[in-house]
């Protein structure tokens, strides 16, 4: 294969790339509103948030490691649902 057949070839490759990053960064994006959404931050403002998510990024790994094992109780599904505390 010629070198320009390569260069075309890993050109295409990166957009194809590029193109999968956007979209799994939009797919993402969704998924944090919605998690702002179940949270009901939705009407904080947007300081409030910005201030709130920039702390994450200077968090110590313990503090982190507490934010990860709340947030696995958050979202972990009720143990009993409502049918099932009614015996």
């Amino acid at each position: 294969m010629a070198y320009i057949d390569q260069l075309k070839k890993l050109n295409n490759d990166v957009k194809s790339l590029q193109d999968k990053k956007k979209k799994i960064i939009e797919t993402r994006k969704g998924e944090i509103g919605k998690l702002a959404e179940k949270i009901d931050i939705l009407e904080f403002s947007d300081e409030i948030i910005a201030g709130a998510l920039n702390s994450l990024k200077t968090a110590t790994k313990d503090v982190l490691e507490g934010f990860e094992n709340d947030g696995k109780r958050f979202l972990r599904p009720a143990k009993f649902s409502k049918n099932s505390q009614a015996a």
